[in-house]
Order: C-alpha cells, then sequence, then structure tokens
C-alpha cells in the first residue's frame, strides 16, 4: 500500500497527520517551512562511539534549498569515513551541508528530508551524568512562514548501561490535560545476529489523544508511516538494512519521535499509559516499557501582572542574561527538547545567569512565585 497521498493546499501551515484512512495525507501551505533538529539513534553510553542525526525538513511544498549546519560538543570526534552523508565542509567542530528540492510534495517519505547519520566519539574527559550538547541549523530563507525553528539545539546525558530498546515520553509524571503536548521517542537496537533488513514500530495510542494532531519530529533513518487503525500508528523501515550490534554497534540502533495533544476535560487521576512494539523482520515484537503520565489538578497559578511583567536583556544573549521584576521565586531554563538545563531559586528582584557554558540556539527562561508564572524566549548565540 502506498502509505503517501498527496500534498494538500492548505490555509494552515502546521504539517500534521489525519487518521481518516489508511494513508497519511499530508497538508501544508504553498509556501516553505523549514525546520531542523537532532535526533540521537540511542542513549550516549559512556565511551561508546554513537551516531547522532541532524536533520532538516520542509513541511511546505515549495522547494527549499539551502545549508544545514552542526555544531558539535567540544568533547566528541567526528569521524568522516564512518559517518553517512558526511559533512561538505569541515570547520573545526562545524559540519556544514548542502542540500537542495526539500518539498513536501517529494515522494518516498512523510515529508522530504535532508537526513546525516554523524559518526562521533568521545573524549576520556566525559564521564557518567555528564550531558553533550548540540546545534543545529540551516539559513533563513526569505519565504520561510517560520523561522524560529531553524535552530534547533539539544542535550543528551551520558548513561552506563540501558535496555536499548525503550520508550521515553516528555514532559514526564504529571502533567496537565488543557492543551497538553505529549512527545514520544522510541529507541530500538538490533541485537540479533545478522542484518535486519526491515523494521516495523507500532504504537497503540491512548484514546483521550487527539489522533489529528500527530506529528512525526524525527526519525534516524528514513521511513514511512501509516495508520492500521483510527488509533494506531505504524512506522516502516523498509529496507533499512539496520546492521546487528556486534557486527556494527553505533550503526545498529535507530529511533523515531512524534508528539500529540491531549483531548479536553480528562478526569484528574486518569493516568495515559504507552508503549511501543519493535518488529525486526519476521520475528516477534520487542515490547518496550511502558511510559505513564497522570492528569492531575493545576495549582492556581495566574500570569504575572502586565504592569510588572518579568523581563530579560540582552536578548539574543552570548554570556550573561539579566533579569529583573522577579520577586523572588524558582527560575530555569528550559532547551527546546524540554530538557532543563539551569535551576535556580531567586530571592531578589534582579538577577543575573551565567549562560556561556549553553549551547547556541533558542531556549525559555520560565519563572515561577507567588503561584504566578512567566515564560520568555530567548537565543543564546
Amino acid at each position: 500500500m502506498d502509505t503517501i497521498s498527496s500534498c494538500l493546499a492548505s490555509t494552515s501551515d502546521t504539517l500534521y497527520v489525519a487518521p481518516d484512512t489508511a494513508y497519511f495525507p499530508l497538508h501544508c501551505s504553498s509556501r516553505i517551512d523549514v525546520e531542523c533538529g537532532a535526533v540521537a539513534s540511542s542513549r550516549l553510553r559512556l565511551h561508546r562511539d554513537f551516531y547522532l542525526n541532524p536533520f532538516v525538513n520542509n513541511t511546505g511544498c515549495d522547494d527549499a534549498s539551502g545549508t544545514m549546519t552542526l555544531v558539535l560538543d567540544s568533547r566528541v570526534n567526528y569521524n568522516a569515513t564512518l559517518s553517512i552523508y558526511p559533512a561538505d565542509t569541515v570547520r573545526g567542530d562545524t559540519l556544514i551541508w548542502n542540500y537542495s528540492g526539500l518539498s513536501n510534495i517529494a515522494t518516498g517519505a512523510y515529508w522530504n528530508s535532508f537526513i546525516s547519520n554523524v559518526y562521533l566519539s568521545m573524549d576520556t574527559s566525559v564521564t557518567v551524568g555528564d550531558t553533550l550538547c548540540f546545534r543545529v541549523y540551516t539559513n533563513v530563507m526569505a519565504a520561510d512562514v517560520n523561522p524560529v525553528n531553524n535552530d534547533y539545539s539539544a542535550c543528551f546525558p551520558v548513561v552506563y548501561s540501558y535496555d536499548p530498546n525503550f520508550k521515553e515520553v516528555s514532559p514526564a509524571g504529571n502533567i496537565s490535560a488543557s492543551g497538553e503536548t505529549l512527545t514520544y521517542t522510541i529507541h530500538f537496537q538490533n541485537t540479533g545476529s545478522d542484518v535486519a533488513e526491515n523494521i516495523r514500530v507500532v504504537d497503540t495510542l491512548d484514546s483521550r489523544f487527539d489522533m489529528k494532531t500527530l506529528k512525526i519530529l524525527s526519525t534516524s533513518h528514513q521511513m514511512s508511516p501509516r495508520w492500521l487503525a483510527s488509533n494506531v500508528v505504524e512506522f516502516d523501515y523498509n529496507y533499512i538494512n539496520l546492521p546487528d550490534s556486534s557486527a556494527n554497534e553505533p550503526g545498529s540502533h535507530g529511533a523515531v519521535s512524534f508528539s500529540i495533544k491531549l483531548k479536553p476535560g480528562i478526569p484528574f487521576g486518569t493516568q495515559i499509559k504507552n508503549k511501543g512494539y519493535i518488529y525486526f523482520d519476521l520475528n516477534s515484537p520487542v515490547i518496550t516499557n511502558a511510559t505513564n503520565n497522570t492528569i492531575t489538578r493545576p495549582a492556581s497559578i495566574t500570569n504575572v501582572s502586565a504592569s510588572l511583567p518579568v523581563k530579560i536583556y540582552p536578548n539574543p544573549a552570548k554570556d550573561m542574561v539579566y533579569v529583573e521584576n522577579l520577586s523572588g521565586g524558582e527560575l530555569s531554563i528550559i532547551s527546546m527538547n524540554g530538557s532543563v538545563v539551569l535551576s535556580r531559586n531567586i530571592d531578589a528582584n534582579k538577577t543575573s545567569i551565567d549562560v556561556s557554558s549553553l549551547a547556541d540556539g533558542v531556549y525559555i527562561i520560565k519563572t515561577v512565585n507567588n503561584n504566578a508564572t512567566s515564560t520568555i524566549k530567548f537565543t543564546k548565540q
């Protein structure tokens, strides 16, 4: 079955996948919306080589061309020989690729993506608990309808051991149902004794999700999605030829990430559970761990008064950020993948934050005090 239907002109610039048939109709504008990101094919295991997959997507129907740039963490080393689609240009810790003809009406995938598989190794200074951070960005074209998503920063913790077939959710734990979006990532690894020619990842979604809001965020390898039922989504990695772990451990991993919104009005105390089924060729499925979110009653939180808004400067910032009108409370800096990269208690109206160690990219500063919350976006450069 062809899993791709035609690109439909729409007044909306949002890509979503509609489960009204077995197809994945792609809704997009007639313009350009390039976005970039990165996914690690596996959790980063201490002193194990790994693949990082930076990518650029275009969810618009017009062709997009440009460059994709990856800035590496200073504690990793790039191996061009073992990388799939090596960088066209290397400048120290900066890798640059040229891409062209990206369009949502391209054939062969859910949308036309440029994906590289970058082979990296850690230096001896990295220890368990460290976090390796990377930045991916693409040039902003005049016709791009949303330049904000052209710059992406991601940080990955270094661990010692783990189950290679697992599922994670962000945010984790207690959540509020009102407009809440959950992001799921399913990781898989071929631990068999031969190449896995085809892999299928199947996910049965809770009926409390609005299925039409499902959005595929990233994938380690090219794949095609389809709906098996109104709430069952399948990601097909046909002809992936994923090597086994004994032959090529870093290359034996893969991952897919997607987001989906909950319906409104879910009762407090409801648990949203989810797990994935991974089929390697004709073998019985490998079942992942189950994620679990609980709908809780939110605390009484209101927006900060417009007469005394929290403000930050400079923005963009390079080394220091100054935050005013706090009146104490707690401050957090959150990366665009939902990770808290800095948190501190505030006991003054004004504070300074050293952001020099953060990877370049877009972040959210969140402040909470006296049952009031504020979120402000800023750019580290």
